[in-house]
């Protein structure tokens, strides 16, 4: 009886207590890269708006990206969102007008272009964030998509890549004064 309903029963349990925890887990950590990543696009947008106010408005309104990043003023807001986006967090970043375009990208050759991308479409249309994992050059990233209004009538889009490995680095590091706690607790122990 222990052998064959017992045993079986506890073994099922596990398994599910693992898989449950193994999804709340992921979606935990989903939700952290999107809060924290709502909180920093919300920052560039207003470090954009503060850097310089008439060639923020003007790519956000529509304004050919390439021409308004040309002149000075769009120069110097360029050179403070890309110094935002070098924040260690980000490994590459785009934000995009309502109609699809390029208005910033940490590489400059995707400046102007139009996006087809199906998320981001989606993102505009639905006006909520959406997050995928994704490869780039052998790193595991996740790719958020959020959607930012600026003032009353335009929207943008934000396109982050991130490591998908930052939140496994810093439990890592919390648990680093607990494992030599153990460590001293137990070679104290050892020699008692």
């Amino acid at each position: 009886l222990y052998i064959r309903r017992v045993v079986p029963s506890v073994i099922l349990s596990a398994v599910l207590l693992m898989a449950g925890g193994w999804f709340a887990v992921n979606y935990l950590e989903l939700r952290v890269y999107l809060e924290t990543t709502l909180r920093r696009i919300e920052t560039t947008a207003r470090l954009a708006h503060l850097t310089n106010p008439q060639a923020w408005r003007r790519l956000v309104e529509g304004d050919d990206p390439r021409a308004v990043l040309a002149e000075p003023d769009g120069q110097e807001l360029a050179k403070a969102l890309a110094s935002r986006s070098a924040d260690g967090h980000t490994e590459k970043q785009k934000i995009f007008n309502e109609r699809h375009i390029t208005i910033f990208s940490t590489d400059p050759r995707d400046i102007g272009v139009r996006e087809e991308n199906q998320i981001m479409k989606d993102v505009l249309l639905s006006n909520e964030p959406a997050i995928e994992s994704t490869v780039l050059d052998k790193q595991r990233l996740y790719e958020i998509f959020a959607p930012l209004s600026i003032g009353q009538q335009n929207r943008i889009v934000f396109e982050v890549y991130e490591p998908a490995d930052v939140l496994d680095r810093v439990i890592v590091r919390s648990f680093a004064p607990l494992h030599k706690k153990v460590n001293w607790w137990w070679n104290n122990w050892r020699c008692a």
